[in-house]
C-alpha cells in the first residue's frame, strides 16, 4: 500500500504527506523498497538489473553503488537464474540503497543472508540512521529490530497489539507480561508448571 502497488480497501497511505496512489510519481522520489521475496528477471544478469534500476532512480554517481557492491561482495556478472537466495537479496539491497534514498521501506531485508552479511547489513542501517534516514522495517529478527528501530509496533492477525519506544523496552527494570491461553486446561497446565519451577528454584 505504501509503495502504491495495491489499493487499500479503505483509508489512504502517505509518505512525506504525499499520497501513495494520487501522487505516486512525486512520492517515489527518494524512496526505496526491499520486498520480502526478491523476484528478479531470470534471463538478466545482476548488472542488467542494476543498470535498469539506475535509469529508474536517475543515478549518475556510482560512488555509493560501487561501495555497496564491494561491501556485500556481490557478483553482478551472474545471471539471476544462477543466483542463490542470498545473492538475490544482496542485489535487492544494492538496488535499494544505491540512489541514497531518504526513505527506505523493508520487509525481512536480511532474510537469506549469511551471518557475516547480516552484520554488514545492520551496520549499513546504523549508518543510515545516523544520516537521519527514515526506515520502516518489518522483521522477526530481534538483532535487526534492535539495531534499526526507535519505535516498535507488534502486529498479530493484522491488528496492532502493542506499540512502544525501543528505549523503553531496553531500559525498563521491571517488565510485565500478559499470557493468554487457548483453553482453561492449557492455563491450568501452565500454572502447575510455574509452581513446580518455583519449588525447584527453592
Amino acid at each position: 500500500h505504501l509503495m502504491g502497488f495495491s489499493i487499500p480497501d479503505s483509508g489512504e497511505t502517505f509518505i512525506r504527506g504525499q499520497s501513495s496512489l494520487k501522487e505516486r510519481d512525486i512520492m517515489m522520489q527518494g524512496v526505496s523498497y526491499i520486498p520480502g521475496e526478491v523476484a528478479l528477471p531470470l534471463a538478466l544478469r545482476g548488472s542488467d538489473v542494476i543498470a535498469e534500476q539506475k535509469k529508474l532512480k536517475n543515478v549518475t554517481d556510482d560512488t555509493m553503488l560501487n561501495w555497496l557492491i564491494s561491501t556485500f561482495e556481490l557478483d553482478p556478472s551472474l545471471y539471476c537464474k544462477e543466483m542463490s537466495l542470498g545473492m538475490k537479496r544482496k542485489t535487492a539491497i544494492v538496488c535499494a540503497f544505491m540512489n541514497d534514498p531518504d526513505v527506505i521501506v523493508m520487509d525481512e531485508p536480511s532474510s537469506g543472508l549469511d551471518p557475516e552479511m547480516q552484520e554488514k547489513f545492520i551496520r549499513l542501517i546504523e549508518l543510515e540512521k545516523k544520516r537521519n534516514r527514515t526506515i520502516l522495517l518489518s522483521s522477526h529478527i530481534f538483532q535487526e529490530v534492535d539495531a534499526c528501530c526507535d519505535r516498535i509496533t507488534i502486529i498479530k492477525d493484522g491488528k496492532i497489539v502493542s506499540a512502544f519506544q525501543a528505549d523503553d523496552l531496553k531500559h525498563k527494570t521491571t517488565k510485565r507480561y500478559r499470557l493468554r491461553y487457548d483453553t482453561p486446561a492449557h492455563a491450568e497446565e501452565a500454572r502447575k508448571k510455574l509452581l513446580a519451577a518455583k519449588e525447584d528454584a527453592r
